[in-house]
């Protein structure tokens, strides 16, 4: 099995975003995933004996975690000045897809996992703001931030030997 896990973003309004700072997003967002994965492929290919291998493509999407403080008010503002890490979030699931169709032939099994905010040691600092907290519940479907188990746990439902589930985004 191999996880790519990694991102970024970058808080500017679309407008003001330089040709550098796209390439930084996409690097880190989307690039890395995408060799990791070509790495991850010619390594499944020296164990062809293996009945199935699966990549899964964890895109974790957190906007606020770099930041130490944080007001309510700039919430919404910082959420909107974070969309552009929003399409490398779209490239991971086209790159899932994409990988699905290729790499099943090779009894490669290609999936997404891209949660919304996850109660992790990164934005710790973050969620010790109870505004923040719901403010970010009040986004979320479930109206509540996530914990890593329920992460986990799709990750091990994907990596089970008896799944057959690939290009699926969870």
């Amino acid at each position: 099995m191999h996880i790519n896990n990694a991102g970024t973003s970058v808080y500017k309004q679309t407008s003001d975003y330089t040709t550098e700072d796209f390439s930084f997003l996409v690097n880190i967002n989307l690039q890395s995933a995408f060799h990791l994965s070509q790495l991850a492929h010619s390594t499944f290919e020296s164990f062809r004996s293996w009945k199935d291998c699966l990549l899964c493509l964890l895109f974790a999407v957190w906007y606020l975690s770099t930041l130490d403080t944080l007001f309510i008010q700039l919430l919404k503002v910082l959420n909107s000045l974070a969309r552009i890490c929003v399409l490398s979030a779209g490239g991971i699931n086209e790159l899932t897809r994409n990988l699905e169709c290729e790499w099943a032939k090779d009894n490669i099994r290609v999936n997404s996992v891209a949660p919304w905010s996850i109660r992790t040691p990164m934005p710790e600092d973050v969620l010790k703001n109870e505004n923040v907290v719901k403010e970010l519940a009040y986004q979320t479907p479930m109206r509540r931030v996530g914990e890593p188990g329920e992460v986990s746990s799709a990750v091990a439902f994907l990596c089970a030997i008896f799944n057959n589930r690939t290009g699926h985004l969870y």
